[in-house]
């Protein structure tokens, strides 16, 4: 930890920010540029303090989330409480300060900078995942103890180092002096500490909360990233960083953070690089980087994927399932349990249970192949966008229905997903199906839409109209929700025949129904309730920050029903549709609304939690898919037995 005596500019300094001593600055336009550090430092401190309180109760086990969301939960509301009082309005009409031309004057922006400044300072001082590096109290008291004090001394620390740099800066402009970069010090300097808050707050091991708090305890195990150095001036050279980092951003200055940090030119606050961190970024080759990188290989056995380029990885589904009352005898037939001496054959492993509103469920297995495919990591963001494929599943029986049967359709473009290698980014989803949309749309546009029905103004457009019914409705349940599908029932949905009025499957088909024919929308048989428009509606990346390595994507597939197996496609009775199905590491809902096109009746499906494959890119990127499991719901209108969701869970091997 260095403490400096205030310095003037040098000429090194850009020329934007170089001093004009004793000149005289608008008073409007100090005002401005005080607020906005003043009102940023106050959101620094705010969640600081929740980052603290995280680690406390995470420890004790005091949480209702893991410590990751608690993180960006903000459960008290100080964190937008201190973003909504930053006086961004003492920068409009013309007063945001010429000689700082970089400086945030966005409430939103200022917050975000300040909020990720302290999620990456925790981070840095115990972890990518503190749900995996914060220690149970139960287990190691001393260890929580230690842990809890630290993340409370860097906050204080912190704010330090914030409040005298805002003070040098306010003094700087009054003075008549521009050169605010010279707050942050030059070359190996840092920030002026003329009243010795940064020495009391940040010296002797933070403030002497490691000497009084960490004695004794395992240091190196607490703080792996501070592992073989003083933990004292570890932690202090995090905190230098990110608040240079911050403070680069916010006032638009070009200060060295890697020089400022700790006075060394020795790449410890770059913006890449954090090694160690089991991401592989683009001045890595190994991670933890060992002495070279041969055959794919490292030294020290660490992983070898150069620049995290994670690629294409095979995704092979796992079928198996087990006895319920032989836990360690497998089963063949999820639906009956003829293989089971007593009780029932129960999915361990890809399975899917159709389930309607009236309690029918047929559970079933899956099996077969797909890949996740993943472009190379962005090292500001830790995230990759993802597309993901299956192969053809095997066919299985599902009694009432026939033989149920799929095929993978790579000719539909499905929309990118994404991987989150650090976690934090939602990845919840919901999907709602409404059977009848009409008197929610006619309510809201009775001019544009002034029947409850599609296809009866012009039954050439049926689809077409109930498609816009459908853009207008899904919005009401969420500003994330889009439409993913809808039709209107009584007409021919895809193939040669498709718009035209139909009443059973047959009269999609062109001869004998094959998968290059329609489906007559919403019906198996027969369709009773004509000119009703149905509605698909998806909410993606929502609720809860996505756990390390959370994945979500769209993977394209068509199913139909056949009379017997084999899936031939010799004797196709009912043909749905080709889509893609989103599937994710994180939670699924589904949701039905009007089922059977009997008003107010809903039916939610069961809640379905995925699990990240390997936890990291790197075991991604090396072809570790194996644990992973992707969930996801699908829906239909008025199948054999109704309407139903699919309940989807692929378990890889």
């Amino acid at each position: 930890m260095r403490i400096v005596q205030p310095i003037a500019g040098t000429l090194g300094a850009l020329l934007l920010l170089s001093g004009v001593a004793n000149a005289q600055l608008p008073k409007q336009e100090q005002k401005c540029a005080n607020s906005i550090n003043k009102g940023a430092a106050k959101v620094a401190k705010a969640q600081a303090g929740d980052n603290a309180s995280c680690v406390k109760n995470g420890g004790k086990g005091k949480l209702t989330t893991s410590i990751e969301a608690c993180l960006t939960g903000d459960v008290k509301g100080k964190v937008a409480k201190a973003i909504s009082k930053i006086k961004t309005s003492d920068c409009t009409g013309g007063a945001a300060p010429s000689f700082l031309p970089g400086l945030q004057t966005s409430s939103s922006e200022i917050g975000d900078i300040m909020k990720q400044k302290d999620l990456d300072l925790i981070h840095a001082i115990f972890g990518t995942d503190l749900d995996v590096f914060i220690v149970d109290a139960g287990v190691d008291k001393p260890g929580a103890g230690c842990q809890a004090a630290i993340a409370k001394a860097a906050g204080k620390c912190e704010d330090a180092k914030l409040g005298s740099f805002n003070s040098c800066k306010k003094d700087k402009l009054k003075a008549g002096d521009t050169d605010i970069q010279a707050c942050l010090g030059s070359g190996t300097g840092g920030i002026p500490d003329g009243k010795g808050k940064i020495a009391k707050k940040c010296g002797n091991g933070l403030g002497g909360t490691v000497g009084k708090k960490c004695a004794g305890t395992d240091n190196a195990a607490l703080f792996p990233p501070c592992a073989g150095g003083d933990l004292g001036d570890c932690l202090d050279q995090k905190i230098e960083c990110e608040v240079c980092r911050a403070l680069n951003l916010l006032d638009g200055l070009n200060r060295d953070c890697d020089l400022f940090d700790d006075g060394l030119a020795n790449g410890s606050c770059e913006a890449v690089a954090i090694c160690g961190d089991d991401l592989i970024q683009p001045s890595e080759e190994c991670d933890p980087p060992g002495s070279g990188c041969e055959g794919g290989v490292c030294s020290g056995g660490c992983a070898c994927v150069p620049l995290l380029a994670i690629g294409s990885h095979a995704t092979v589904q796992d079928p198996t399932a087990f006895c319920e009352d032989e836990p360690n005898t497998t089963c063949n037939d999820v639906l009956f349990g003829t293989d089971c001496a007593s009780g029932d054959c129960i999915a361990a492993g890809s399975h899917s249970i159709i389930s309607n509103p009236t309690g029918i469920e047929i559970p079933f297995l899956l099996e077969g192949e797909g890949a996740v495919e993943c472009d190379v990591v962005d090292p500001d963001t830790g995230i990759a966008a993802c597309r993901c494929s299956t192969g053809d599943l095997v066919g299985q029986d599902v009694s009432v229905l026939g033989a149920l049967c799929f095929r993978a359709r790579p000719d539909l473009e499905c929309d990118d997903g994404i991987v989150d290698c650090d976690g934090g980014a939602p990845m919840d989803q919901e999907l709602v199906l409404n059977h009848n949309i009409g008197p929610v749309v006619n309510a809201l546009d009775p001019q544009q839409f002034p029947v409850q029905f599609c296809g009866l103004l012009d039954p050439n457009r049926a689809h077409e109209e109930c498609s816009d019914m459908c853009d207008l409705y899904c919005p009401t349940l969420g500003a994330s929700f889009i439409q993913t599908s809808s039709n209107c029932e009584g007409f021919c949905v895809g193939g040669p025949l498709d718009g035209i009025s139909c009443t059973l499957h047959s009269d999609c088909c062109v001869g004998q129904c094959t998968l290059d024919d329609g489906a007559c929308s919403g019906g198996s048989l027969v369709v009773p309730h004509r000119n009703v428009c149905h509605c698909n509606c998806l909410a993606q990346g929502i609720g809860a920050p996505g756990r390390p390595g959370a994945l979500r994507c769209e993977a394209a597939l068509q199913a139909w029903i056949e009379s017997d197996l084999p899936c031939d496609q010799l004797d196709i009775s009912i043909i749905l549709l080709g889509g893609c199905v989103p599937l994710t590491t994180e939670s699924s809902i589904g949701r039905g609304l009007n089922s059977g096109n009997q008003t107010g009746v809903s039916f939610d499906a069961v809640a379905l939690m995925g699990e990240p494959g390997g936890r990291t890119c790197v075991d991604l990127a090396q072809s570790v898919t194996s644990g992973g499991r992707t969930v996801g719901h699908t829906g239909t209108y008025d199948s054999t037995i109704g309407d139903v969701f699919t309940n989807a869970n692929n378990v890889n091997k």
